[in-house]
């Protein structure tokens, strides 16, 4: 495969990068929704999966009466996220504020007794990751720009 090729491939993915960056940007200045709703339950099938450094996300599952038992994931993307991924064991009472989108839209946290997000909490961690998305978009953007210019003068020199 010529080299032209593999640079002109890298380029089309950094611009598909940039796009998927630019679409949370935009999904993050989503205002708090009108129609919360609370799920509270017993947590169960608790797991944190670790990186080398940190933790990345916790998972755990809320039985529900209905017999519905829907899993939860959540990320580091608010202040006390450590606080919860270490103290949450199975059999401890949960409660979750889920907007229209269900489990993957979690706008608040109660663990035991403590509140651990609130949903002004929750849209503030949102905002502050689209900043961090717009950055990795322009960098996605010049990334594809300056690859695709390098990938033109590759052709032409004949690589």
């Amino acid at each position: 495969m010529r080299l032209s090729t593999v640079v002109a491939l890298v380029a089309i993915g950094s611009l598909a990068a940039a796009a998927l960056c630019l679409q949370s940007f935009y999904q993050s200045f989503r205002p708090i929704p009108s129609h919360l709703q609370v799920v509270t339950g017993t947590a169960t099938s608790v797991s944190s999966f670790t990186t080398l450094y940190s933790k990345a996300h916790a998972t755990f599952r809320l039985p529900q009466p209905s017999g519905e038992s829907p899993e939860f994931t959540y990320k580091p993307n608010f202040r006390l996220f450590y606080y919860f991924a270490d103290h949450l064991k199975d059999g401890m009472p949960v409660a979750i504020t889920l907007g229209p989108g269900g489990a993957h839209d979690i706008w608040g946290l109660k663990l035991g007794d403590m509140a651990l997000m609130l949903p002004e909490q929750a849209r503030e961690a949102r905002l502050t990751e689209g900043r961090w998305s717009l950055g990795m978009f322009i960098g996605m953007l010049a990334s594809a720009l300056f690859m695709g210019r390098l990938a033109r003068d590759l052709r032409r020199q004949g690589h």
